[in-house]
């Protein structure tokens, strides 16, 4: 049998606010099912950790992963339009960017 989980009500509300009111029991679903899904996650990494207790590299690496589980991967930046922005540019930029240039690629098939 599975645990039990609980939607934290300030994780309800803001999902049925961004997906403009959907009722609380759609949305309590969908966000149990994915803090299940995080939970079972989470255990697979601290089994991983506790194998390698005494190695910091490993929970460093552990921590590295859950934060990986929420963050979009980085574009692949074609080589031709590396130039095209300063050392730091913003996310925006980047996809921005990236968007034109696949854009174009498109359209020069045509």
């Amino acid at each position: 049998m599975s645990k039990k989980i609980e939607v934290p009500e300030g994780m309800s509300n803001a999902v049925r606010e961004a997906t403009h009111g959907y009722d609380a029991q759609t949305v309590n679903i969908g966000v149990e099912a994915a803090l299940r899904w995080m939970d079972e996650e989470l255990q697979k990494l601290k089994e991983t950790v506790s194998h390698k207790q005494a190695k910091p590299e490993a929970y460093k690496a552990a921590i590295q992963d859950v934060r990986r589980m929420f963050l979009a991967p980085e574009p692949e930046v074609p080589e031709a339009i590396q130039d095209l922005w300063d050392a730091s540019p913003t996310p925006d930029t980047k996809r921005r960017t990236i968007e034109a240039y696949r854009r174009g690629k498109e359209s020069s098939k045509k």
